[in-house]
């Protein structure tokens, strides 16, 4: 595969000013790891996209692939979509296919532009991780699903367009569309700063974007892990746990399709997905720019019905 980044597909900004900023605005900051034990969800295994499938009636598989600098908001959407199924009050039940998606581009560009205020200018892709959880939870979601008219084709987002991302990353999301995704706020965002803290965030059921320089290979080991390779300015969605094993690390959901990388799959992990050892999931943390997405209560504990995976 061609080097994501000379492909343009990695669009994280760090700004550890703003990642503090708005961490500080959060009910809960930090999920401190202070407040965390280290034995804290040790051992358990939590695989959220097994759930997601058998909730939704379809597989835990992105409907496109990233196409601009837009990763942040692929990371965030996905985080959403997931934490939306999952949540489901019948999520102990199969439903019909067609479960909504949420739109990345609104977040993509609420983040670069309502919160970051446009600073990164009109050539350059990309968002701070911090921008779009505020986004979340200031305005909120929008589902992949036609909003406008036919006199508004660009209201319609039913499915995803890399050049209507790069165009409002610069205009910012249409006013339209903003009194709309504030009827679906995310209530709570928490920032991620260890692996014991992510642990126990995917134990409780729920996602992790994870924003940091860490590249990988494209090609997964015999044990479904990619070993770290390179440098990525690049955002994705940690999506599940494995601390049982020998081997203790989280899975972790690329946004650049279902073939970007290759090699042997555990726990019938998504197409496009890796798992990442738990030591260098500590290194992508400790960036200080990675948030866990919560539900309108918080981040009550959500355990694993084991009926369905």
């Amino acid at each position: 595969m061609t080097d994501p980044s000379m492909a343009g597909l990695t669009g994280w900004r760090p700004d550890p000013a703003e990642s503090r900023r708005i961490a500080a605005l959060q009910p809960r900051p930090r999920w401190e790891t202070s407040t965390v034990s280290p034995d804290d969800a040790a051992g358990e295994v939590a695989l959220w996209h097994r759930v997601f499938e058998r909730a939704t009636g379809s597989p835990c598989l992105l409907p496109d692939r990233q196409g601009v600098g837009d990763c942040v908001g692929w990371a965030f959407g996905l985080a959403v979509s997931l934490l939306n199924a999952t949540s489901h009050p019948d999520h102990d039940q199969e439903r019909p296919t067609g479960w909504p998606w949420v739109a990345t581009e609104p977040i993509y560009a609420g983040a670069r532009v309502q919160v970051g205020g446009g600073r990164l200018g009109l050539h350059e892709d990309g968002a701070t991780g911090a921008w779009a959880a505020h986004w979340l939870t200031q305005w909120g979601v929008l589902w992949r699903t036609d909003h406008g008219s036919s006199a508004s084709s660009d209201l319609d987002l039913t499915r995803y367009d890399p050049r209507r991302a790069r165009r409002w990353g610069v205009a910012g999301t249409p006013r339209s569309l903003e009194a709309l995704a504030r009827q679906r706020p995310t209530r709570v965002v928490t920032q991620i700063g260890t692996y014991t803290e992510a642990r126990a965030a995917l134990a409780r059921g729920y996602p992790i974007v994870v924003c940091s320089d860490v590249g990988f290979r494209d090609r997964r080991d015999r044990d479904g892990f990619a070993p770290p390779q390179g440098r990525w300015m690049h955002a994705m969605c940690l999506i599940g746990l494995d601390d049982d094993a020998i081997r203790p690390g989280a899975l972790c959901q690329n946004s650049w399709g279902p073939d970007w990388i290759s090699g042997p799959t555990r726990h019938e992990q998504p197409p496009g997905s890796f798992w990442i050892d738990a030591n260098v999931v500590q290194r992508m943390l400790v960036q200080g720019d990675s948030w866990a997405v919560g539900d309108l209560e918080g981040f009550p504990h959500r355990p694993v019905n084991h009926r369905l995976i």
